[in-house]
């Protein structure tokens, strides 16, 4: 196990945990990141779904983390609380940028990021009341030093009657879902070495396209694949081959790993669990 996975987390331990606020609201703020709860609607039907999410605004120099972080880091988590009968589904995670600090890559955001989950309304919510939700965040944001920081926010939507107009939500959904993978067509297989060398390959119509394009392999799952290796990216016209290095928990050598493309910059099947591609 790398000890450098673990080295920045040690050093936000040893700053504590800083609260981003006492009492909850739709909005917090440490000195490095402003969160915020928001949703896809102003108000909700019965058995409405909806989009809900928190949005975190980060301070130039600083970033927050991906599902996997990479090196070192902490992925954010959300913890929602809703009336029974309703309830969250998984974050949709957005395509991270690569984050080089000395021999340590992470994966993660700056500037900005909303991370989102659907959220199901309860069928017999009452029509006339208000759907409260609270949200529990903690996330740890980093530039050389790291610090874990959380907040408590809170949101209430109006719940009204079938038919009945419930206004729009908050534009940051709507620019979230730009920010997610989209389809592709195209198949996936993963072959690893003896010399600690794997190969990514993508087999389809129209790959020729990215010949001029930088492309990056984002594991979803830690281990499998080192961070830090230069990966070198082979277009030809009806594959891609992306040369990496096996991490601390790699695949079985010799073995290989079929999956169907879900999306690009995603690839998942239960093997690698998911491979994301973009800009390194």
């Amino acid at each position: 196990m790398s000890v450098t996975r673990y080295l920045p987390i040690l050093v936000a331990i040893l700053c504590g945990p800083t609260p981003a606020s006492a009492e909850p609201s739709t909005e917090a703020a440490t000195e490095q990141v402003k969160v915020q709860l928001v949703a896809s609607a102003a108000a909700v039907h019965p058995g409405d779904q909806i989009w809900i999410g928190v949005h975190q605004q980060i301070i130039p120099h600083w970033h927050t983390y991906w599902l996997n972080p990479g090196d070192s880091g902490l992925t954010t988590k959300i913890q929602y609380q809703l009336p029974a009968g309703s309830s969250v589904g998984e974050i949709t995670w957005p395509t991270p940028s690569k984050i080089v600090l000395g021999p340590v890559v992470n994966y993660g955001y700056e500037e900005a990021v909303t991370l989102l989950s659907p959220l199901q309304v309860a069928a017999d919510a009452p029509v006339g009341g208000e759907l409260p939700i609270s949200a529990k965040v903690k996330w740890l944001v980093c530039a050389e030093i790291c610090i874990p920081q959380q907040a408590e926010l809170a949101l209430r939507l109006p719940v009204v009657a079938a038919g009945a107009a419930v206004g729009p939500g908050s534009t940051l959904v709507e620019l979230a879902k730009a920010s997610w993978p989209t389809a592709s067509p195209w198949h996936a297989e993963v072959v690893a070495a003896a010399d600690d060398t794997v190969k990514l390959r993508l087999s389809g119509a129209d790959l020729a396209a990215l010949r001029e394009q930088p492309l990056w392999f984002y594991p979803e799952q830690w281990g499998p694949i080192a961070h830090g290796f230069q990966q070198q990216a082979t277009v030809q016209d009806d594959a891609v081959e992306i040369l990496l290095k096996a991490g601390d928990q790699p695949w079985r050598l010799g073995k290989r790993y079929a999956a169907s493309s879900r999306s690009v910059p995603t690839v998942r099947q239960a093997a690698i669990k998911s491979a994301r591609f973009g800009r390194p």
